[in-house]
């Protein structure tokens, strides 16, 4: 694909983490020539939006043909049949069984490892409960929970973005019966797992997809993917304080967040807004530092996930990713897409 080059304005009230914006743009993808700009949003009477943001040079992406299993029992990840073997090269290779276990989209590696450690997993037989083993899982025997899983290395993987509204858990289940995100997928989907979490009043950008191997990296820290939110607080934060954010960082939970780019700072009556970028994703973060700010979060929206930030569907909607996106997501967590050996 050929793209031209597009003449862009930087936002006016940007504030950076002690000159980290190069490496944040690195994050993101744009660091790839001829870059070029885009905005996250119009803004509106109560949304003031006016950010720009790196825009990914576009790359054209077919993906392998590859068979799959069959036939899938209740949750999506037990197959009736193996996988027929062909000589690629992802076959006679051994590998960790938490990884083995997450490319089934069971779960993510993390989880797995869990369930190792629970003595969930058994290979060829023999129950395992501690980390590190390896197997074949084309000629090894490995149940999860007494039920046999077969590794669609073949499987063509499926990817989705949904706009999550609040009022929503980020959960595969609830069992208070409350609305979870999966009620806002299409039915006729396989088992997904969402990346990462939204708290039930936070909106916005939400990813699935049934492979576990890129869960894990896109959630995980040490792969430092950013997130951008959009934040509107109770109560007045002074420039003063956001600008020490940025520069220096702050304490939340007796850990130093750092890396942090703050931007687009409006004041509306007893609000503030401003978008904030992270790239760590613990547990509550955004809403830890407001606190610490000395206000409260009135309302948190995520409005990009690494690359993924445009064409977002209405709230409540989702759609599948395209293949250019897809190949983005893995590009930044320094993977190759399975099927393009």
């Amino acid at each position: 694909m050929q793209h031209k080059d597009r003449k862009f304005t930087r936002p006016k009230s940007k504030t950076t983490a002690g000159g980290k914006t190069a490496d944040s743009r690195k994050k993101y993808g744009s660091d790839r020539p001829s870059a070029a700009r885009s905005s996250y949003g119009a803004r509106s009477d109560d949304e003031p939006v006016k950010v720009s943001r790196g825009v990914f040079h576009r790359e054209d992406y077919r993906g392998g043909k590859g068979a799959h299993s069959k036939k899938y029992i209740s949750k999506g990840y037990v197959s009736k049949e193996p996988i027929e073997k062909d000589g690629g090269e992802d076959q006679g290779t051994e590998d960790r069984l938490q990884k083995i276990i997450a490319s089934t989209g069971l779960c993510s590696r993390r989880a797995a490892e869990t369930m190792i450690l629970e003595g969930r997993v058994t290979l060829n037989g023999k129950r395992v409960t501690k980390l590190g083993v390896k197997a074949d899982p084309f000629v090894d025997n490995i149940k999860v929970d007494h039920k046999q899983i077969h590794v669609p290395y073949k499987r063509k993987h499926i990817y989705f973005v949904l706009n999550k509204p609040s009022g929503y858990i980020t959960s595969l289940s609830d069992p208070f019966d409350r609305p979870i995100v999966m009620d806002l997928l299409p039915k006729d989907l396989r088992r997904l797992i969402p990346v990462g979490r939204l708290d039930y009043n936070t909106e916005g950008i939400l990813l699935f997809t049934d492979d576990g191997e890129l869960v894990h990296r896109l959630t995980h820290p040490k792969f430092g993917v950013r997130r951008r939110y959009l934040v509107r607080t109770k109560g007045l934060i002074p420039q003063e304080k956001l600008d020490k954010v940025a520069a220096s960082g702050i304490f939340v939970d007796g850990v130093k967040l750092k890396d942090i780019i703050i931007d687009d700072v409006r004041y509306s009556g007893s609000a503030t807004w401003f978008q904030i970028e992270i790239g760590e994703g613990r547990n509550r973060e955004v809403r830890k530092i407001v606190l610490a700010l000395g206000a409260e979060v009135s309302r948190l929206k995520r409005i990009a996930y690494g690359p993924i930030y445009n064409r977002i569907p209405p709230k409540g909607a989702a759609r599948p990713l395209t293949s250019e996106e897809v190949y983005e997501l893995y590009t930044l967590v320094g993977v190759e897409k399975p099927g393009t050996k």
